[in-house]
């Protein structure tokens, strides 16, 4: 069979959305490159991308069904049909449920990659599970919720009509946050838009700043109210939005006042001439937009490091403004939430685990922490069972020995997944899981920015791999919920496209849908807050019993056992704790790498490339230790995310040997709105092994 060129968006290997062409003879894909003609990419194509073929041909991938049948983590298995995997699993949902009520089952998601994220919800709902649980905490729920709760919409930068870009925690150059591409960001940079990078770590975007600011790992709050005070007292801010559509400024301008830029420079290690600097040149460069990363995410000022930046955003005019942030709103497609049969969930969120974070309660997600704590202590209920899509929570949720002992108190585990990981090594079953070109998918609906695109299938899966979709929505049929559900996935995908005019097969010529950028749409009709106004101090904050104005935090307490400063960054090799099975891309980083300044590894009696232990209160791991002149040398820079593949599930993949949630805390310093746990800006020691 002659072989043929299809395109197709990359997915799964990361969040997707780079333009791909596809080379497919007899049935199998030959070669995937960047789609020049995509206005996503433009022909760029980063490594993950390019292994996507390496991964689905991989010898290691689950490829059947599989029941434990030994131990819990013996890695013993037994390969089943899908008949016996789902009748199964739906005899112990049923079981459950009829017994401890359908709340005693979780569904857990890691980030979202599809629409398995929204069938997830969809079968909670009519479930009647409250529980779903996920990473949001850490990632990108503090910017989502913290912005809903001050301004109404999630404002995302408007990057190429900007003249200043503010870079706080995000590496556009290797990262896509927002769906901010590295092109878009360094075609700014090339016509001279004005470039701030608030990062600890001398990234490549700040590398090619015209001002970095390297800011002690955990106190981006108080770095933005120092900037709040200077563009109050100096009269920076925007007098005339201010004065129509902020509420609370007053009251912001008392507050930021303690915020001198003294005080923050000792807060933050920024010499006091930069804290000016950027303040100044963010509010007088018009139009301006903050362009937010996950960096800020990761402490117990998460949501109010956000609350600050979109205050910042407001008080200068750039909220809702072309070339600032701006609500790029969702397609004319089906509402996510009558996707997600949202009313019903709401019937029983009271129930949720984590009723003690208001936000992540608003927002319909479980607190890893919170699901970790009721998993071992029947609290507020006994809960029995978790099925897992799309997430190795062994090593992404914090305080992972505790994580191991809740995994093993369960009844029962089930993991869906393309390889066993150290999750999976510990379920009862395994379900083997289809990656994107293997069935169709929308990518990117119900994002807070729109830009939805078609995912076509263009090869068969291989063995009997499922997608995620296909196993919720046959699992529902198997426990009576069949009548929220299809009787092909492809139907789902055709009532969604439903009222933008498509359905998938018309779509697929389109190919993508782009969001509709509506600005000044707050200044138009108001905006979608409780005042209508952009409510800088919030009534809701304060019923909830938090500062209603962005307010900071120390992240956690001194220790003199511990003199440095832990923090974290993601390979961009990988995606989170996924792909270190996959050839081409250990070879770019073969070892978890460590990265300190030369004069601490001179103080601790080690040298470059030496094995080193990293030690908090809550234990030890150890990574490769490499020199970086651009680090404060209080700084201790550690990978995340890493298991060893080659170690064999025996043993879990080696999950404690170098994962950094090793040394994290799930029950001290936890944000009191979100659940967000401290994984950056922690107390730690280094030693050579």
């Amino acid at each position: 069979m002659a072989a043929r060129i299809e395109r197709a968006f990359c997915a799964r290997m990361d969040h997707g959305g780079c333009g791909v062409l596809v080379e497919i003879e007899n049935g199998r894909i030959k070669n995937i490159k960047g789609d020049p003609d995509c206005p996503t990419n433009y022909g760029r194509l980063c490594p993950k991308g390019k292994a996507a073929r390496e991964r689905i041909y991989h010898p290691d991938r689950l490829t059947s069904p599989m029941k434990r049948s030994g131990a819990r983590g013996g890695g013993e298995w037994s390969p089943i049909t899908w008949e016996e995997a789902l009748d199964t699993i739906a005899e112990r949902i049923k079981r459950y449920k009829n017994e401890f009520g359908a709340q005693s089952i979780l569904l857990a998601e890691g980030s979202p990659r599809g629409l398995e994220y929204l069938f997830t919800y969809r079968f909670a709902s009519a479930l009647g599970t409250p529980n779903v649980v996920t990473t949001g905490a850490v990632c990108f729920a503090p910017r989502w919720g913290a912005s809903i709760l001050t301004c109404g919409f999630y404002p995302k930068p408007d990057v190429e009509n900007s003249q200043c870009i503010m870079a706080w925690g995000n590496n556009a150059l290797a990262t896509s946050a927002d769906s901010v591409m590295g092109f878009q960001v360094r075609r700014a940079i090339k016509k001279g838009t004005d470039t701030i990078v608030i990062d600890p770590i001398k990234t490549t975007l700040a590398d090619k700043a015209d001002l970095w600011l390297r800011i002690k790992p955990g106190t981006d709050c108080a770095l933005a109210l120092g900037m709040m005070n200077i563009i109050v007292n100096e009269e920076l801010y925007d007098e005339s939005f201010v004065s129509r559509w902020v509420k609370g400024f007053d009251e912001l301008k008392s507050h930021v006042a303690l915020y001198t830029p003294e005080k923050v420079s000792e807060i933050t290690w920024l010499p006091v001439d930069q804290i000016k600097k950027a303040a100044r040149i963010y509010a007088t460069t018009k139009p301006a937009a903050i362009l937010w990363g996950n960096g800020v995410e990761h402490n117990i000022n998460s949501v109010q490091i956000n609350r600050a930046l979109v205050t910042l955003m407001a008080i200068t005019g750039n909220l809702d403004l072309p070339g600032g942030n701006i609500d790029f709103s969702a397609s004319t497609m089906r509402s996510p939430r009558e996707f997600i049969l949202a009313d019903k969930q709401k019937q029983v969120r009271n129930n949720m685990i984590g009723n003690q974070y208001p936000m992540a309660k608003m927002l319909g997600f479980v607190p890893s922490s919170a699901a970790i704590r009721a998993m071992l202590q029947d609290d507020p209920y006994p809960v029995k069972m978790m099925l897992v899509h799309t997430s190795n929570p062994l090593v992404s949720y914090a305080n992972s020995k505790k994580v191991y002992d809740a995994l093993n108190r369960l009844d029962f585990l089930v993991v869906s997944d393309l390889f066993l990981t150290p999750t999976a090594a510990l379920a009862d079953i395994v379900l083997p899981a289809a990656t994107n070109y293997e069935f169709n998918d929308l990518g990117h609906y119900g994002v807070p920015w729109g830009g939805v695109h078609a995912r076509p299938k263009l090869i068969d899966p291989v063995g009997q791999c499922w997608s995620d979709m296909k196993i919720l929505n046959e699992l529902a049929k198997r426990v009576g919920l069949g009548e929220y559900f299809w009787e092909d996935t492809d139907e789902a995908l055709d009532y969604i496209l439903e009222p933008a005019g498509f359905n998938f097969s018309s779509f697929k010529d389109v190919m993508i849908l782009d969001p509709h950028r509506d600005r000044k749409k707050g200044e138009r009709d108001g905006f979608h807050t409780r005042s209508g106004k952009i409510e800088v101090y919030s009534d809701l904050m304060k019923k909830w019993g938090v500062s209603p104005l962005p307010e900071f935090n120390e992240p956690v307490v001194p220790d003199s056992r511990y003199p440095y400063i832990l923090t974290s960054g993601k390979d961009p090799a990988f995606f989170h704790t996924s792909l270190r099975n996959i050839p081409g891309l250990r070879k770019l980083t073969p070892e978890p790498i460590t990265e300190v300044h030369p004069d601490l590894a001179i103080s601790c009696d080690f040298r470059e490339g030496d094995e080193v232990i990293i030690e908090t209160k809550m234990g030890s791991i150890r990574q490769y230790v490499r020199f970086n002149e651009s680090l404060d040398p209080r700084i201790v820079y550690c990978d995340y995310g890493w298991w060893f593949a080659e170690k064999g599930s025996q043993d879990q993949y080696g999950w404690q040997e170098a994962n950094i949630n090793i040394l994290t805390d799930d029950d001290q310093f936890v944000e009191p709105l979100i659940g967000t746990t401290t994984q950056r800006g922690m107390f730690c020691t280094i030693r050579k092994v």
